[in-house]
């Protein structure tokens, strides 16, 4: 992996073949201007036989295990949790050449094409369920991937061609300056390690969107590879304030006050219960989720 530029969260993912056969790369950002990724794939390849395909595993709702994913005429793909009211859409440019979706390990893309090809054309699961979409991509040029997201379909689509037809370049630009805008507020030491920069950044990136000054322990589930998601523990991804105190004190030795005094401002009037106390953790909207205080 390889940071596209210092001071942006940005990223550049080189896969390759170690007998030099093939090499692909994958260029990522998110959109300002709208609740979307996209990202820019190459793929090349010394042999003509070999051909790239992009595997699409949505985890909706918090959990896969209600998903639904659609293949349209289009071309467009559909994934959504009925449930929590959560929709994707992955659109591509140039559109793929064939699509299906599968359920994980049993008819999904991976499966199919342990012979080598792509049999397979499902434009839906027949139930919801932890799924996947597979898409055939062209061997030679840039495709370009966008995915946006929305509370219905129509919301998720636009999101999604608002992005596309922005394009990766003009998207990176945009998402850089704005990295480069905020980390030029604050008040770096002298001659800050490239880490210095990450580290600021990861820190902001994990605020949450909707409760400002909320940040979870962290994204991840760092035991995602022996448990799924489809249980009421979702790792780290809960607000603690004995953490969120930390982050918020480092906020305050980066120079940024306003977002530590937003945090302080969310302890105050969403985690803070009846008694002065604080739950141990708490879903972003207050609710304890552990017993303790």
């Amino acid at each position: 992996m390889q940071y596209l530029d210092p001071q942006a969260l940005a990223y550049r993912v080189l896969t390759a073949d170690p007998g030099g056969a093939w090499q692909a790369g994958k260029e990522v950002v998110t959109d300002p201007a709208a609740d979307s990724l996209i990202t820019r794939w190459t793929f090349t390849s010394t042999n003509a036989a070999l051909s790239p395909y992009a595997y699409f595993v949505p985890h909706l709702g918090g959990s896969g295990r209600n998903d639904q994913l659609v293949v349209h005429e289009d071309g467009a793909l559909v994934a959504f949790d009925a449930d929590a009211q959560t929709y994707a859409v992955l659109l591509a440019d140039p559109q793929p050449a064939r699509a299906s979706v599968g359920y994980l390990r049993a008819s999904d893309g991976v499966t199919d094409l342990q012979d080598g090809r792509m049999d397979w054309t499902f434009d839906r699961l027949s139930r919801p369920g932890y799924g996947a979409a597979t898409l055939a991509l062209p061997a030679k040029g840039a495709v370009t991937l966008a995915v946006g997201f929305g509370e219905t379909e129509d919301a998720a689509r636009k999101a999604a061609q608002a992005t596309l037809k922005r394009g990766f370049n003009t998207v990176y630009q945009d998402y850089v300056t704005r990295w480069r805008q905020y980390l030029a507020k604050l008040t770096p030491p002298a001659a800050p390690d490239p880490l210095y920069w990450v580290s600021t950044m990861v820190l902001k990136a994990h605020e949450d969107k909707t409760y400002h000054g909320a940040g979870v322990a962290s994204l991840t589930m760092p035991w995602g590879n022996c448990r799924t998601d489809d249980t009421s523990d979702q790792g780290y991804r809960y607000v603690w304030p004995r953490d969120l105190y930390h982050v918020a004190m480092a906020f305050i030795a980066l120079g940024d006050r306003d977002t530590a005094n937003s945090t302080l401002e969310y302890l105050d009037n969403v985690l803070q219960t009846s008694t002065d106390a604080f739950p141990q953790n708490a879903t972003l909207d207050g609710t304890p989720h552990w017993g303790s205080l």
